[in-house]
């Protein structure tokens, strides 16, 4: 089942807000020296401030991809499942998200016997392959309709 045009636009434009504001955010919490003052103060000191916002920001476009990934379920999901279509990078894609918003779970509200640096490092790294996942997912499609 193929997804409207809004829908599209919606999910991509926040999954594009969360891989930014992600992965802006990982480069100031790893203190990296960049040029051009592009993330720290002008004293090259770390700006939390800069910090709050973006991780604000991605806390709310969290927000809105949860709305909108769950709205995938009555249908999109359900539809492609049944019909055993994508079965493979839809899978991928359910996985992808489960891990992002359990490890989100343990960044924002604590996690037991000080496993938050776990946790963080496999949003990290999960978060950046969701991209991936997402293409592998889109080209599926495209090999379908090529063989078709």
């Amino acid at each position: 089942m193929r997804l409207g045009m809004f829908h599209k636009i919606l999910l991509l434009g926040v999954m594009a807000l969360l891989f930014i504001t992600g992965v802006w955010w990982a480069i100031i919490a790893q203190e990296l020296a960049l040029p051009f003052d592009l993330l720290g103060s002008a004293d090259g000191q770390r700006n939390f401030e800069r910090e709050t916002t973006l991780i604000t920001l991605h806390g709310i476009g969290a927000m809105v991809y949860l709305l909108a990934f769950g709205a995938l379920f009555p249908v999109h999901i359900r539809k492609g499942w049944s019909n055993n279509r994508k079965r493979g990078s839809g899978g991928l894609m359910l996985v992808v998200n489960f891990v992002l918003v359990v490890t989100a779970a343990f960044l924002y509200y604590g996690s037991p016997d000080g496993s938050r640096p776990l946790a963080a490092v496999v949003h990290l790294w999960v978060g950046l392959a969701l991209p991936v996942a997402l293409l592998i997912h889109i080209r599926e499609r495209l090999m379908q309709h090529r063989a078709r």
